[in-house]
Order: structure tokens, then sequence, then C-alpha cells
């Protein structure tokens, strides 16, 4: 839309820029544009042929296009440049509207993984403070039983020390 409005503003005719932008591209809208264009060289009045079209791609913008297109080839509007204009830049508009939508819903789709990874960094963070921890309390375990041990030799070989000092006295 945008393309033919600027053609037609530059004072070409609707048909000659339709065809240019028909011709221009390989989507799906050029290619029901390339439509018209061949139904109107076969011989279907191009009214027809957008009416054609319309039902074809049933979305409101391309209707509301093709109705406006429709209306300025049947009566002549002399500001069928000013409404393409006034469209090309709605279209924009609710183009960039449905942009900020998506991008929303991309950013709510996003928080799973940004979670998933938040917990994995926390593993990742946690696990060697987890071990260090382990390590400490085992080391005091054992640390524990050694004190037993040598509290228990220390505690024998002052028994045998006295049991010594007795039989010496």
């Amino acid at each position: 839309v945008s393309t033919i409005a600027l053609l037609v503003n530059a004072g070409m005719v609707l048909r000659e820029a339709w065809d240019i932008v028909a011709n221009s591209g390989e989507s799906e809208m050029h290619a029901q544009m390339q439509k018209v264009t061949e139904d109107r060289n076969n011989g279907i009045s191009e009214s027809d042929a957008l009416s054609a079209m319309s039902r074809r791609c049933a979305t409101p913008e391309i209707s509301k296009f093709v109705s406006m297109v429709i209306q300025g080839l049947d009566k002549g509007s002399a500001d069928l440049a000013y409404t393409l204009r006034e469209q090309s830049d709605e279209l924009w508009e609710l183009k960039q509207q449905k942009l900020l939508q998506e991008g929303e819903k991309a950013s709510g789709k996003l928080l799973i993984p940004i979670m998933v990874m938040f917990v994995g960094i926390l593993i990742m963070i946690m696990m060697p403070i987890g071990m260090i921890v382990c390590f400490c309390l085992n080391l005091w375990k054992h640390l524990k039983k050694i004190t037993k041990v040598v509290t228990r030799k220390i505690w024998w070989r002052e028994v045998e020390c006295q049991n010594l000092l007795k039989i010496l006295w």
C-alpha cells in the first residue's frame, strides 16, 4: 500500500503503479496483485478482479484497501493519492501495534527459560558452597573421632604412669 501510495502521489496512474508493485516482489500479496493484473489483461473488469482479490485474501486491511481503490476507480476520486497515503499510515501504525503485542508475548514466553537459567546459576553457585560445608562437617566429625582417640591414649598413658608410679613407690 505504501509503495502504491508513493507512486500515485508522485503522479503515476494507479494501474501503472499497481503493475509495478505487483511485479516487484515474491510475497503472497504480490502474487495476489499479479493475479489481479492477469485478470484485468484477460478481459475481466478491474472492479471485479479487485473484488475477487478481496474475497481471496479475506483480511480487513486488504478489503478496505480494495474497496478504496474500487471507489477511486469508479468515481474518479481526486484525492485517491491522499486517501492511499492515509491508509498507508494507518497500516503502518497497525503493523507497529502488532509488533509491540508480539514483543510482549515473546517476553512472557521467555520468562520460563530465564527462570530455568536462574535456577541453574543458583545451583552452580550453591554446589561449591554445599561441598565446602559438607567437607567441613566431615572434617569436624573426623576431628571429634581423632580427639576421642587421642584423649583415650592420653588417659591410658596417665593411668599407666600412675600404675607405674604406684609400683615404684
